[in-house]
């Protein structure tokens, strides 16, 4: 069910502002004739900014051979696609508070961005773009329900509890709308591309998707895998053992195995890189 507008104006308060340089990259990532030395030029001016996506690049994320030592480097090396999705999604995360409570819910969305990224590259590594940022936004509606109706989400963490059932299945129930839906509202408003709005929108019901079903299937197999390998927490009281059931039969024993020696050190990594740990 689609998200009311009543909502949105409730909930304005709650939504963090878009950093200005990053409204601005938006703008030039838009423009066709732009340039990498025009991008460049734009990120240099924020140190912090800079420092960050360079420490990310040269993270084991992306397995680079080369050190990048420049942001026209990690435009060249790693795309410009990626480059924009590492300053959005990363602003986005800096943009909310950071308290112990946050810092684990960011763990498990950069858990879910670096296990999605890991599992395209094992399987079909040409649909590995955006699944990062897809994965590092994928819970953001509940991080701001959780937020701004405590008492309401409580009511749905204890009826997914009690009944058993997923937590967009009880925030149905109580809000008649769920943290998915609501993403998707916050992300058009914030300017992020359709095809990532999508794979966050039905990242719970990848069958939906009407677009994307590869990545929208590929960031619902990464979610199960980050809580399977407790990798931080989305604060979802539960874990579907469907879904446990799911990707155990889709990867395998043997790769669950492997993806619990590579993993935890990679999203560490990357946490730190994005100075989200």
């Amino acid at each position: 069910m689609k998200c009311p507008d009543a909502v949105l104006e409730t909930l304005a308060s709650y939504l963090p502002a878009i950093p200005g340089v990053v409204v601005s990259l938006q703008d030039k990532f838009e423009d066709p004739d732009c340039s990498y030395q025009e991008i460049d030029h734009i990120v240099s001016k924020d140190p912090t900014l800079t420092l960050r996506i360079l420490k990310l690049a040269n993270s084991p994320t992306y397995g680079l051979s080369k050190k990048v030592e420049s942001i026209s480097e990690a435009l060249m090396l790693i795309g410009m696609a990626e480059v924009k999705d590492a300053i959005v999604g990363t602003a986005i995360a800096k943009a909310f508070d950071s308290s112990e409570q946050a810092k684990v819910f960011w763990k498990h969305s950069i858990a879910c961005g670096v296990c999605a990224r890991y599992l395209a590259n094992c399987v079909n590594p040409s649909r590995a773009d955006g699944l990062f940022m897809a994965g590092l936004i994928h819970d953001i509606g509940r991080l701001i329900m959780s937020k701004a109706f405590v008492d309401g989400y409580k009511k749905a963490n204890q009826l997914c509890e009690s009944k058993k059932i997923p937590i967009a299945q009880a925030e149905q129930e109580v809000f008649r709308f769920d943290h998915t839906s609501l993403a998707e509202a916050i992300l058009k408003q914030w300017r992020i591309p359709s095809k990532l709005i999508t794979i966050v929108r039905y990242h719970h019901s990848p069958q939906l998707a009407p677009k994307s079903k590869i990545e929208t299937n590929l960031l619902h197999l990464a979610d199960t895998l980050a809580d399977i390998l407790d990798l931080g927490s989305s604060g979802e009281p539960m874990l579907d053992p469907q879904n446990t059931d799911e990707i155990q039969l889709v990867l395998g024993q043997n790769f669950l195995s492997n993806a619990a020696d590579e993993l935890p050190f990679l999203v560490a990594t990357t946490a730190s890189a994005l100075d989200l740990d």
